[in-house]
């Protein structure tokens, strides 16, 4: 019997050896192939004589990023928990390099310029913002964190360029998406190690977007997982003050608000937290309906509606330099001919269905801890789901999309404490960064078309097979486990009426 157990543990050992070796060969294939990517898009730009063009510092910056990657893919078994004082030390130089480079980079044409112009034009007048004669397409909550910024440095005589302000909301949440992550990790009594630091402070698709390209991304996905903190930990007013923020702050939330109505329509159905789901949803429609109010202009009732089918139908292409299933089959920028993508909406039906079952049957397993958590984690991995399936077969799709996506894997890295979602963050963190460095070069040229090469074609089918692994693995937690739990029941009443 002592032969056959030391037997099965040399097995058991023998199959962890194995798997070690085939993920970093797998890791190492990908890394390989992020520097040959940059070899062919990047390297002509390597010009260190000319080390003060942007196309120049964003190379040297791409390749840096790339040996990040590389670092913590092949070797991220480092388990050295980090003291106070390093935590301190990381949050300071992560800020510093972040406005280093926001310093150092103009950022993308169309959209600093725009931002620009907003932010000015909202510090004057920003209830009557949409009273102007001047072309916006942006929800009233990123105008108001510029007006505020702006009216900061003003109120305190700040010498800060304005191309700096337009960034610091982002740069800002960068850091306060670190904390709370850190904040979630605390509060489930787990150690914080060198490498989540490093990760979640010094990520280079954060810094790229937020330091360098100047976009609203950070932003908004520093609001949803202080969302999603307020909805773990039960701050139930402020949960629902960020959501009416953040559905007029990003058109894209609505994806994912969907997830949140689920949520709140399953424990009000269950007759669960009862007081908490009031207190959010009560929250949500009073801050909503002020914001609808403050915001409306010249009277006009039906303005949110149209400047939602505004935006909705102003990238009326298969794909916005998205590396996605379009970008495969050479539809990049090119418009969709049919009205709708019916196969894609009822896919996406689809996946909210199987989450709502997930979701329906979670409590149904024995021996669960705490059933608000791992519907909260059911959530998270239909976030996931929802967000590599829209950026993958979604018409009109840009390039930034799959940060949703990284924020999803961030918090099950937390909660679920797997180095595999860490190292599933890190793969589509590379994916995502390498999409957005290469449409961010051609913007400095103002180039804003990408042609299907063979290595950006490749890095796209690498996105499509992260998406269908995705698919399998998650799905094969949502819908197999459900069957595995209820196949003894069905066997046993289908036998019962046989005997009968």
């Amino acid at each position: 019997m002592l032969n056959k157990i030391k037997g099965n543990i040399n097995l058991k050992k023998d199959i962890h050896v194995q798997n070690c070796k085939f993920e970093i060969i797998c890791f190492s294939v990908i890394t390989l192939f992020s520097y040959l990517w940059w070899i062919i898009n990047f390297n002509q730009y390597a010009n260190y004589q000319n080390i003060k063009g942007q196309e120049t510092l964003l190379s040297m910056f791409v390749f840096i990023s790339i040996i990040f990657f590389s670092y913590f893919l092949i070797l991220f078994n480092d388990r050295n928990e980090i003291r106070n004082i390093e935590l301190f030390i990381s949050i300071v130089l992560a800020l510093i390099v972040r406005l280093v480079l926001g310093i150092l980079f103009y950022g993308h044409p169309i959209d600093i310029n725009c931002y620009l112009a907003w932010m000015n034009a909202a510090a004057n007048d920003l209830f009557n913002i949409y009273e102007k004669e001047m072309f916006i397409d942006y929800l009233p909550g990123y105008l108001i964190a510029l007006s505020l910024f702006k009216k900061i440095s003003v109120m305190l005589s700040l010498n800060v360029p304005d191309i700096l302000i337009v960034k610091l909301p982002n740069i800002i949440s960068d850091i306060i998406l670190g904390l709370l992550v850190i904040k979630i990790k605390r509060k489930m009594q787990l150690n914080i190690y060198r490498k989540d630091i490093l990760i979640l402070l010094f990520n280079p698709l954060f810094i790229i977007l937020s330091a360098i390209w100047g976009q609203s991304d950070s932003f908004v996905i520093m609001l949803f997982a202080l969302v999603l903190y307020c909805l773990l930990f039960n701050f139930d007013i402020l949960a629902g003050f960020t959501i009416a923020y953040l559905f007029f702050t990003k058109p894209q939330f609505a994806l994912y608000f969907i997830l949140i109505v689920i949520y709140w329509l399953f424990n009000i159905l269950k007759k669960t937290q009862i007081k908490q789901m009031y207190s959010q949803i009560f929250a949500f429609f009073v801050t909503s309906f002020l914001m609808y109010l403050v915001f409306m202009p010249n009277r006009e009732i039906l303005w949110l509606i149209k400047l939602f089918w505004k935006i909705a139908n102003e990238y009326p292409y298969y794909s916005v330099n998205a590396f996605n299933i379009y970008f495969v089959f050479n539809l990049n920028w090119v418009k969709i001919k049919d009205k709708f993508n019916y196969l894609g909406y009822i896919l996406l039906v689809t996946i909210y269905f199987l989450i709502l079952i997930s979701i329906v049957t979670v409590n149904s397993k024995k021996n669960c801890r705490d059933e608000r958590i791992n519907i909260f984690k059911t959530i998270l991995r239909g976030g996931l789901i929802i967000s590599v399936f829209s950026f993958s077969c979604m018409p009109s799709m840009h390039e930034r999309y799959l940060i949703f996506g990284t924020l999803f894997l961030m918090l099950l890295y937390v909660i679920e404490n797997s180095v595999e979602y860490l190292l599933k963050l890190l793969i589509l963190s590379l994916l995502s960064f390498m999409n957005i460095a290469k449409v961010l070069l051609l913007s400095f040229s103002n180039n804003y078309f990408i042609y299907r090469d063979y290595s950006n074609m490749l890095v796209a089918l690498f996105i499509i097979i992260f998406m269908l692994l995705t698919f399998y693995y998650l799905f094969s937690e949502i819908v197999f486990e459900k069957v595995k739990m209820y196949l003894p029941y069905i066997l046993k009443y289908t036998k019962f009426k046989k005997t009968d």
